[in-house]
C-alpha cells in the first residue's frame, strides 16, 4: 500500500545524520523497495540498490521513450529464512514454542536447518521439511531464537510460528506471531515506555553476518530525540533486545521506524502491560504497513473492552484522517470521530466508543497524507493489536496445534474486491493428511468472522495441527485467539513465487 508522492514519509531531522532533510519522493521509493525486499526476503542492499536505480529512472524518464525498468516478475523462491523470537522485554526472556510448516503438495521433501540462538545449538524437530509436515519444537530455556532457513526446493510453502504463555514479569498473557523475515524498514505503532505499557525490540539476523539498524521513535509531540536509536549493531549469532524505554522514556504510545542499515534483520516488538504491581497483558505488536493514504486494519476482535487506535503520521504535514468501521452487516463511521487531526511527524491517540466492539470489524483510514495505525484491544487483564497491513492471496497456513498454547477459535477476514470472494479452508494432521474443510464467502465492505469449530470445519479442531486458506482474490486476516488467553496475529501467504525486479541494460 505504500504510494510515492508529495506526502510520503520522511527520515525526522531528529534521527537521521545531522538532520538533513532528503526528498520525499526518493524516501517514498525507497519505501516500496523495502516493501518488497520484506516480501522477498532479499538483502537490504538488494533493496537499496532498486530504490535507487527507480529514482535515477524516475528523474530521467522520457514519457516519449519506453521504461527502463520493467515490473517485478514473479519467480519461485529458492531461500527462506525466518526469526522466530523468544518473548524478551527486561531482563529475561520466555522462551517460546516454535511450528514449522509446509503446504501440502509444495515440492519435494528434504531438510532445513534450524538454530537456537544465541550460539549454534540446533533445534531437530523442525529440520525435517516433509511437504504438507507439520513440526514443533518445544520452549528451550536461554534460547532466545529460532533461525530457520529452507533452501532449494524446501522452501516454497513454508512458514514459521512462535507462541508463547508469558510469565507475570512479563505480562502474563498469551502471544502468538509469524516469526518474521528481513526487510529494509520496519513500524510498529502503539508501542509504549511506561512502567504500564512498556514495548522492547527484538533484532535478529537472518543470515550469518552482522547487521546494523537506526530507530526512529515518533511522540505525541513529534519526533523524539534518540541517540542511542542510531547504528544499532546486531551480531549474527547473538539476537538483539532494544528497550525502548532506553531510547524514550516515560511516553504511554509510540511509534517506531526501525531502518536496516546493512545486512538482513527480522524485527519483532515485545509489549508488556502492567496495572500496578499485577500482569495485565502480552503480546508482540504485528508489524503495519508502511505509511500510505489508505490503510485498512483488519480483523479486530469481538470484545467488551477498551480500544485504542494509534495513528503515526511520519510526514512534515498535518493529517486528516477518516475513518470508517466494516462489521458483518454494516459500513458506519463511529459517533465523534468523523475525522481525526495528527501533527506533523507526530501520532495521535483515539478512544473508540464501546458500541464498536459489539462485532468484530475492520477499520478503514482514509488520510490526506500518508499515515499508519494500530488498534489496541484490552479485556481484562490481556491485550491484543490490529495492525495496518496488506492484502494477500495465495494460500495461508494458520497454526491449530500451538504445543501447550491455546488454539486459535476464529479467523477475521475481508476483501477489497467489488463482488463476493471464496476462500476455501483446509484442515491437515501433522502428516499433511487432509482431515476436513469447507468454503467461506466474503462480502465487499464487510468482516466475515468464523469460527474454527467442528461445525466449520468438519472436523474436531484438536484433530488438526493446521489450516490452509486458500483465495484466488486479494484478501485480508486476522487469526484470533479468544479461549485461555487474548491474541491475534495478521495472516499472510506463505511464500511460493514472489517478485524478483527485473532492470533492463541501458541502450
Amino acid at each position: 500500500m505504500s504510494r510515492t508522492g508529495p506526502d510520503a514519509p520522511r527520515p525526522s531531522r531528529s534521527s537521521r545524520g545531522g538532520g538533513r532533510r532528503i526528498k520525499e519522493q526518493v524516501v517514498a521509493t525507497t519505501s516500496a523497495a523495502s516493501a518488497l525486499a520484506a516480501r522477498s526476503g532479499r538483502l537490504a542492499i538488494a533493496a537499496i540498490a532498486v530504490a535507487v536505480g527507480l529514482v535515477g529512472v524516475a528523474a530521467l524518464h522520457d514519457p516519449a521513450q519506453p521504461d527502463d525498468v520493467e515490473a517485478p516478475t514473479p519467480q519461485t523462491v529458492t531461500r527462506l529464512a525466518y526469526a522466530c523470537p523468544a518473548f524478551a522485554e527486561r531482563g529475561g526472556a520466555d522462551p517460546s514454542a516454535v511450528m514449522v510448516g509446509r503446504l501440502p503438495g509444495s515440492g519435494a521433501d528434504g531438510e532445513r536447518s534450524a538454530v537456537r540462538l544465541p550460539g549454534d545449538g540446533r533445534a531437530p524437530a523442525l529440520t525435517g521439511a516433509v511437504a504438507g509436515g507439520w513440526s514443533i519444537a518445544a520452549p528451550k530455556a536461554d534460547t532466545e531464537a529460532v533461525r530457520i532457513v529452507a533452501d532449494g526446493a524446501v522452501a516454497p510453502g513454508t512458514a514459521a510460528y512462535a507462541a508463547v504463555e508469558a510469565s507475570d514479569d512479563l505480562g502474563g498473557g498469551l502471544a502468538v506471531t509469524g516469526c518474521g523475515r528481513a526487510g529494509t524498514e520496519h513500524w510498529f505503532a502503539a508501542a509504549g515506555t511506561t512502567a504500564e505499557h512498556r514495548t522492547a525490540l527484538q533484532l535478529t539476523t537472518t543470515t550469518a553476518q552482522q547487521a546494523v539498524v537506526d530507530v526512529t521513535v515518533y511522540g505525541p509531540s513529534g519526533p523524539i530525540e534518540a541517540p542511542g536509536g542510531a547504528g544499532i549493531v546486531v551480531e549474527p549469532d547473538a539476537p538483539r533486545t532494544v528497550r525502548l524505554d532506553r531510547l524514550a522514556a516515560g511516553v504511554d504510545e509510540l511509534a517506531v521506524r526501525v531502518d536496516v542499515r546493512r545486512g538482513a534483520v527480522s524485527v519483532a516488538a515485545a509489549d508488556v502491560r502492567a496495572d500496578g504491581l499485577l500482569p495485565a497483558g502480552s503480546e508482540w505488536l504485528p508489524e503495519a504497513a508502511a505509511p500510505a493514504r489508505d490503510q485498512v486494519l483488519t480483523g479486530a476482535v469481538k470484545a467488551d473492552g477498551e480500544r485504542t487506535l494509534v495513528i503515526a503520521n511520519p510526514t512534515d504535514r498535518r493529517a486528516v484522517v477518516e475513518p470508517s468501521v466494516q462489521t458483518a452487516d454494516a459500513t458506519f463511521t463511529p459517533t465523534g470521530l468523523e475525522s481525526i487531526e495528527v501533527g506533523p511527524e507526530s501520532i495521535a491517540t483515539v478512544k473508540l466508543p464501546g458500541d464498536v466492539g459489539e462485532d468484530a470489524f475492520t477499520l478503514r483510514l482514509s488520510s490526506d497524507v500518508a499515515v499508519t495505525a494500530a488498534l489496541r484491544t484490552v479485556v481484562d487483564d490481556d491485550a491484543t493489536y490490529t495492525a495496518a497491513g496488506e492484502p494477500w492471496k495465495g494460500q495461508a497456513i494458520v497454526p491449530m496445534d500451538l504445543g501447550d498454547a491455546p488454539a486459535p477459535t476464529r479467523l477475521l477476514l475481508g476483501t477489497d474486491a467489488e463482488d463476493p470472494t471464496t476462500v476455501r479452508l483446509e484442515a491437515y494432521d501433522d502428516t499433511g493428511e487432509q482431515v476436513g474443510s469447507t468454503q467461506v464467502e466474503l462480502q465487499p465492505g464487510r468482516t466475515g468472522d468464523v469460527a474454527l469449530n467442528e461445525k466449520t470445519l468438519g472436523t474436531d479442531p484438536s484433530d488438526a495441527s493446521y489450516l490452509t486458506l486458500t483465495a484466488k482474490d486479494p484478501v485480508r486476516g486476522t487469526v484470533a485467539f479468544t479461549d485461555g488467553g487474548l491474541a491475534s496475529y495478521p495472516m499472510v501467504a506463505a511464500p511460493v513465487a514472489e517478485p524478483a525486479p527485473a532492470v533492463r541494460p541501458a541502450p
